[in-house]
């Protein structure tokens, strides 16, 4: 650290960088702009009682007696009195009280002292601060408009679906015509995957009627009207997923 230069001859709130003359020393001032000079000292309060005498010392011991002269013949009385003799000396003080008289009022306090000049802007900090909290996650916006229909499709292939328990949950059924051969009532497996988001299962109830019921996760997009099961043989029927797991069943429907 290099050395400071004070002043020889400081003055009572001189400020010297960053430091303070008291009066007797100089001190670190804290961190931003210069202090001010001191205001005047207010005026001194009313001074305290007068705190108890302590008691007297011991008298001194007392002189010899000195041999008794001759008396004198006896003078005339004097009408006037002699002067006083000296004043003994003083004993010793006694010890001080141990009792402080009572502290005077507070006097009023002086007047502020004007503000130093700010001090210079410190560097910006080149560490960013923590990053706060996650907030709540917002509500969901409605569900956009239906897009338009795309082209339309002149191949389509064609998969027979055997037995009367049908579960759709290969993606090999995506985008294909599926049609129901057996001849007793049929239940069509809706599964949550398999098929991804925008494909589409189409059905011929080719042997008997179909109902279509939702796997273990999987949901109704939209409930199908008026319900889940196909109107007779012959009937044609499309599933096709909105969601990652949501379904809507539409076509020939009891």
């Amino acid at each position: 650290m290099a050395s400071l230069d004070f002043p020889d001859a400081p003055t009572i709130g001189m400020i010297y960088d960053q430091w303070s003359w008291d009066g007797s020393t100089w001190v670190l001032t804290e961190q931003g702009g210069p202090v001010g000079p001191e205001g005047p000292a207010g005026p001194a309060g009313p001074a305290g009682p007068t705190g108890a005498t302590g008691p007297a010392g011991p008298q001194g011991p007392q002189g010899n007696l000195g041999p008794q002269g001759y008396p004198g013949p006896v003078g005339p009385t004097s009408t006037v009195p002699g002067p006083a003799g000296p004043v003994g000396p003083a004993g010793p003080e006694g010890p001080p009280s141990t009792v402080p008289g009572p502290v005077g009022p507070q006097g009023d306090t002086g007047p502020v002292g004007p503000q130093g000049p700010t001090g210079a802007t410190g560097a910006d900090s080149t560490v960013p601060g923590p990053v706060g909290p996650t907030g709540p996650t917002g509500a969901t916006g409605p569900v956009g408009p239906v897009g338009p229909a795309g082209p339309i499709q002149t191949t389509q292939l064609i998969t027979a679906a055997v037995g009367t328990a049908v579960l759709i949950d290969d993606p090999l059924y995506a985008g294909r015509l599926a049609y129901l051969e057996a001849v007793s009532p049929i239940t069509v497996t809706l599964a949550a995957g398999g098929i991804t988001k925008g494909q589409r299962v189409d059905f011929i109830c080719k042997g008997s009627t179909a109902t279509f019921v939702l796997g273990a996760g999987a949901t109704w997009f939209i409930p199908p009207t008026p319900s889940a099961v196909a109107r007779a043989v012959g009937s044609a029927v499309t599933a096709m997923k909105l969601g990652d797991s949501a379904w809507v069943l539409f076509g020939d429907l009891a």
